[in-house]
């Protein structure tokens, strides 16, 4: 296998790892990109080695692998990527068995494919795909790109790929499926993912094999700057509307014991926001200093007297931070947006100073699913299980629970304006389908009686260093 950077910069610790289909080149993926990620490809499956020492630069690495990528990836977790740098896999169009009646690609046509490589039919398979160049070739390939030229590479890829059948060793997370695929049947690839045992969500996309990898980048890849914007459009409505969070801000603060309160000094707070949680930890806590940090700017509290604000991504900020900074970090109702919660607790947990407290809220898988047939994918919400295996290296004792919250509203233009007026967003609000999904809601009845709700599930964190 060989490896090139799409784009790399010497700082970046976060990177999104493309294994490529079969028959393409990394021009063919010059494309993508994500903000504040490197991103690299993985092709030429001619040879199963993979040199993965340029991993070593990054703390969050998301993988995803399209098509004979699928297994090709597997293969590398197996052989060359130590599974555990892999923060999150997702499978688009392809299984770990590229040639299976039950599983794959049908064997007959497989062997077909293999046996009748030439210039032809190699085209016919790339019509097959489904890829047909936008009218705007500046940003994509041309059809040219798609495939090599040296057949007998690429029947030896297929010969390859054909002797592996693995079980997967990466963190799959989602399988994409095109339901219109004629190169993996649907069937299969269903099949195939539902037995799995990393039991990925199944998203079932409207398309053909061919999906433009950016589309699923845009939709697993946490949208920063959608987020700011966002919140802090709503910064001055967020705190009369933020029914859920405020019980859950209640919450979470009578988690903190009275016994350890005289020892908290110093705190951080991630996703200041409007206050709610500011206010009640600066009006009970023996603070000398706090620190708050947020994706936009953020007006003084004016509370204490040493004061802190920051405006910056708070994964890659912790990294910045000294040790034994603080004796409380905090944040409620943030860290669901993060792309690697393990790294964060890890960076927490070293920022803390000794007995040092971390309290803080995400939420859980089925947040809001009442959106889930509206929404393109809902966020990567980790299972309360996953937490906690999150937590148990860096924190010598932690505690989670959850406690569903469930909000009604008298119409469903209601329930838009409350994820409006809050700010709440569960997906990249450039995308078609979200913009649907607002369409939809305004051109309903607005005499409609239907009962409408909201569910949020959040799940409470308290861990001690």
């Amino acid at each position: 296998m060989q490896s090139r950077f799409i784009s790399h910069t010497p700082s970046c610790r976060r990177l999104i790892l493309i294994f490529a289909g079969w028959s393409t080149t990394p021009s063919f993926y010059r494309h993508l990109h994500a903000e504040g990620w490197d991103v690299a490809i993985v092709w030429d499956y001619t040879s199963l080695d993979l040199d993965a020492s340029f991993l070593d630069q990054y703390s969050t690495v998301f993988v995803v692998a399209w098509s004979m990528g699928v297994t090709a990836a597997a293969h590398a977790a197996a052989t060359s990527i130590d599974p555990s740098r892999v923060t999150a896999a997702f499978a688009v169009n392809g299984t770990l068995f590229p040639s299976s009646d039950k599983y794959g690609i049908p064997e007959a046509v497989y062997e077909g494919t293999r046996a009748t490589l030439s210039p032809k039919n190699l085209l016919k398979f790339t019509k097959r795909m489904g890829y047909t160049p936008p009218a705007n070739l500046k940003d994509y390939p041309p059809l040219d790109d798609i495939y090599l030229p040296d057949f007998d590479s690429l029947g030896v890829e297929l010969e390859n790929m054909r002797s592996l059948a693995l079980k997967g060793r990466l963190p799959w997370k989602r399988a994409f499926i095109s339901i219109h695929d004629r190169i993996f049947p649907a069937s299969a690839m269903q099949r195939a993912w539902s037995e799995d045992d990393s039991h990925p969500d199944i998203i079932l996309l409207d398309a053909e094999h061919y999906v433009d990898l950016q589309q699923i980048i845009t939709k697993i890849t946490p949208d920063t700057d959608g987020i700011a914007r966002r919140f802090g459009n709503a910064v001055n409505t967020y705190n009369d509307n933020a029914i859920a969070q405020r019980k859950i801000i209640d919450t979470l603060f009578d988690l903190l014991p009275d016994d350890k309160k005289e020892s908290i000094h110093d705190i951080l707070e991630i996703g200041a926001g409007s206050g709610l949680l500011s206010h009640k930890l600066l009006s009970d806590l023996p603070l000398h200093s706090a620190t708050f940090l947020d994706l936009y700017p953020i007006n003084p509290f004016g509370v204490i007297e040493e004061e802190r604000y920051v405006t910056a991504d708070a994964e890659l900020w912790m990294h910045t931070a000294p040790d034994d900074s603080f004796d409380l970090i905090a944040s409620s109702s943030t860290i669901q947006w993060f792309a690697d919660p393990a790294t964060f607790f890890s960076e927490a947990s070293r920022v803390l100073r000794p007995g040092g407290i971390l309290l803080c809220s995400t939420f859980l898988p089925g947040n809001l699913h009442e959106l889930d047939s509206k929404r393109p994918s809902p966020l990567l919400y980790r299972t309360e299980e996953e937490i906690r295996s999150m937590l148990k290296p860096y924190f010598s004792l932690y505690n989670t629970f959850s406690e569903p919250i469930t909000i009604d509203f008298p119409t469903r233009r209601a329930l838009l304006r409350h994820i409006q007026l809050t700010g709440v967003a569960t997906t990249a609000s450039s995308l078609p389908e979200a913009k649907t999904y607002k369409q939809d809601v305004m051109q309903t009845d607005p005499v409609d009686t239907s009962r409408h709700t909201l569910t949020y599930l959040p799940l409470y964190i308290i861990a001690y260093k």
